[in-house]
């Protein structure tokens, strides 16, 4: 970094810490500096699997493939998707193979399954398929629905294919999708990608590399989802070198965007995220790209949200062009340290695993689990205190904004990891929140001095599904006006805001004054030391979820 900028910024913190205040520590440990400059350095440019690794497969004049995810209630939608733009069927759990097949030309349309590749290729019969992924994940199926890991499967499933002259077809998938969902981070998702490739190396030979195809989860965190496709290819082409590899085949990735950052709460702002997603997945050079439905965490997606998730995708491609450029984010400083510091952390996964007796044994054993609850602990936090905030969710909340309906999934048993999503412990809130009723905003001062706290406060319990009721403040009638206005206003729950100052002189008045007026529970929009006559403070950095289910509860109790 420039030392003289360096100097100047630190002249300007006046004692604060650089690192404290400028320097971001992601939860994969990786530290994001506020500035880089100058030339690459051998340490970035010059690590193993440098160009043609990282910046993916895709041919210069090749886009990506649009290939949607499609599980059994969903199958009807083929024909539609295929015949509007996409060129890929992704077909997930158990599903009719006539009917799916019977909407598609394998010659050319991409056609993968996860689970059993033994049907899908009898199925096939003898007509060519030349983009086809046959799917079989033991280990993936093992954390996700529970099923028994048969990696003898894998073998058996290679000498077919290579039998019937099927030498392009992907056998074995690595997926870590279910790790995702359970809440992995990325360093945690290379390394069991990596551990698993491990395993089915062992049991297939190196020689199957190129029988392999990968699949990651893509979050919202652009240049970190860029980072970490890149940094998988390195890792794996180190991992095939180390195998005796002379030439490893590069990464074969589908990318789908992430399930986990799906919310039921305003799902409309789950088309930004999916956008934000599929960009991601694309600029990292994924192979194939499935987005998600901004409808189906409710349930079965309408053809509303279908429509919408094909032409995200095909307007990112057709329109921005975003696959006519290898690698756009190559060469910048940010990504591309990004992407060293990425691949060491999950290198570093992936020895840990195989120290524990490799990844089979470690999702036995409970230790993949328990490393992902780790991770899923440190995200949960940054969710409930805000400091990773859910647009639409716990912050901006439409609280008015109607619900949708969707016809449910018929889901499939649980596995060894459970299926998260961010925005869960907010939706719980919203559910006990009529209980409470309006939340009375207890302005003190003028506008001018409370006007902060008040939005602050509004956004806090609206997180909730709280709606508020504004008081003007003490300088339109003083405390025991307010406290009369509160009494009217038929709410039962006080929050104070105002200034530290406006505090010291009003607020133990005021709480004495609310509580008397029928107030059951009173709280204050900032930090309130020493206060009496508080059930609690609410501030920035605040537990909202812990916050706002003891008040829910308390409410739902019956204090009312």
């Amino acid at each position: 970094m420039n030392t003289a900028w360096r100097a100047l910024v630190e002249r300007e913190l006046a004692g604060r810490s650089f690192e404290d205040v400028l320097v971001t520590r992601l939860r994969e440990g990786i530290d994001v500096q506020p500035l880089y400059t100058g030339p690459l350095s051998q340490d970035v440019a010059g690590y193993p699997g440098a160009p043609p690794f990282v910046r993916g497969s895709r041919e210069s004049d090749a886009t990506w493939r649009r290939t949607p995810r499609y599980r059994a209630e969903e199958i009807d939608a083929i024909a539609v998707d295929l015949a509007a733009g996409t060129d890929g069927v992704w077909l997930e759990g158990p599903i009719d193979f006539d009917r799916a097949l019977k909407m598609v030309v394998p010659a050319a349309t991409l056609i993968a399954h996860e689970g059993d590749g033994h049907a899908l290729l009898d199925h096939l019969g003898d007509r060519s398929a030349p983009y086809l992924v046959l799917g079989l994940d033991p280990l993936g199926m093992r954390a996700a629905h529970g099923t028994p890991a048969d990696l003898g499967a894998l073998p058996r499933l290679l000498e077919r294919v290579t039998s019937i002259g099927r030498t392009s077809a992907r056998t074995a998938l690595v997926s870590t999708v279910p790790h995702h969902r359970a809440g992995a981070d990325a360093a945690i998702e290379l390394g069991i990608a990596l551990a698993t490739a491990a395993e089915y190396l062992r049991v297939m030979g190196v020689d199957a590399a190129a029988r392999f195809a990968f699949v990651f989860s893509i979050g919202n965190d652009v240049f970190l989802e860029i980072a970490k496709l890149r940094a998988a290819r390195w890792a794996w082409a180190k991992m095939l070198t180390a195998c005796g590899v002379s030439s490893p085949p590069p990464m074969w990735i589908h990318a789908e965007t992430s399930r986990r950052t799906l919310s039921r709460i305003d799902p409309w702002t789950n088309m930004l995220r999916v956008t934000n997603s599929t960009f991601a997945a694309a600029v990292g050079g994924a192979d194939s790209i499935a987005a998600a439905c901004f409808d189906e965490a409710i349930g079965i997606p309408d053809a509303l949200g279908r429509r919408v998730a094909r032409n995200t995708s095909i307007v990112l491609a057709e329109e921005s062009h975003l696959g006519n450029v290898v690698d756009p984010a190559g060469g910048s400083y940010y990504v591309e340290a990004l992407t060293h510091a990425l691949a060491r952390s999950g290198w570093r996964e992936l020895q840990e695993i195989e120290a524990a007796g490799g990844m089979a044994s470690a999702l036995e054993s409970g230790a993949i689990a328990a490393r992902i609850a780790v991770s899923w602990k440190r995200r949960a936090a940054a969710i409930a205190t805000r400091k990773a905030p859910i647009t639409g969710v716990s912050e901006y909340a439409m609280i008015d904004e109607p619900p949708i309906e969707r016809p449910r999934w018929d889901d499939a048993a649980p596995g060894l990891l459970p299926a998260l999503r961010d925005a869960e412990g907010f939706e719980a809130l919203r559910a006990g929140a009529l209980a409470v009723g309006p939340i009375y905003l207890a302005n003190l001062g003028p506008r001018a001095e409370h006007a902060a706290r008040e939005g602050f406060a509004r956004g806090f319990f609206g997180a909730g599904g709280l709606r508020t009721i504004s008081d003007p403040g003490t300088a339109a009638g003083g405390v025991d006006v307010l406290a009369d206005r509160f009494a009217s206003s038929g709410a039962h729950v006080a929050c104070l805001c105002g200034t530290d100052a406006r505090y010291a002189l009003e607020a133990a008045a005021e709480a004495r004054a609310l509580r008397a007026r029928g107030a059951k529970q009173v709280y204050l929009a900032g930090r309130g030391a020493g206060i009496e006559g508080l059930d609690g403070t609410i501030q920035k950095g605040s537990d909202v979820i812990a916050t706002l289910t003891v008040l829910i509860s308390s409410m739902k109790g019956g204090a009312a």
